[in-house]
């Protein structure tokens, strides 16, 4: 008889005892014997469950891992003859990027002159403003003394 049939039994087994308890049998000693027969099948189950399992899946899983191992050394014996092409491609990419970083080199150079350029032209509009701002209180007094002068000889 499997062990799943007889956890089954056990278990019915054990709600009749438990029915009996509750109307007033004293079968305590025997249930919790049965509660503990249950778990030991429960768990007998599973270790064969999982023994079974694991020999069948065990040649399967050998056959595919076999499968995976002849796919990985037809590529590399494939990649091993194209390695002189990829050493070339690999050179001439190093190759560009190195005169990528000059002339990004140099054009960053540039930038930052024409952004010193820019910084000392605003400096000098920013002194012609304050100038100006400056001068412009003096022509401001200037106009109000002759409007108050006027105003006094009229």
């Amino acid at each position: 008889m499997p062990l799943s049939k007889v956890f089954w039994l056990l278990s019915f087994v054990t709600l009749i005892l438990i029915a009996l308890q509750l109307i007033g049998f004293d079968v305590m000693i025997v249930l919790i014997l049965l509660i503990t027969m249950d778990v030991i099948t429960v768990e007998m189950s599973r270790q064969l469950d999982r023994h079974h399992l694991r020999n069948e899946i065990k040649g399967e899983m050998v056959s595919r891992i076999e499968n995976i191992e002849k796919i990985c050394s037809n590529m590399v014996y494939h990649l091993s003859e194209q390695q002189p092409v990829a050493e070339q491609i690999s050179f001439s990419i190093d190759h560009k990027i190195k005169a990528h970083k000059g002339a990004f080199k140099d054009d960053l150079d540039k930038i930052a002159e024409k952004m010193v350029n820019i910084e000392n032209r605003l400096t000098q509009m920013k002194r012609l403003m304050a100038g100006a701002i400056g001068s412009l209180d003096d022509r401001l007094k200037v106009i109000e003394d002759d409007q108050e002068v006027e105003i006094y000889t009229e």
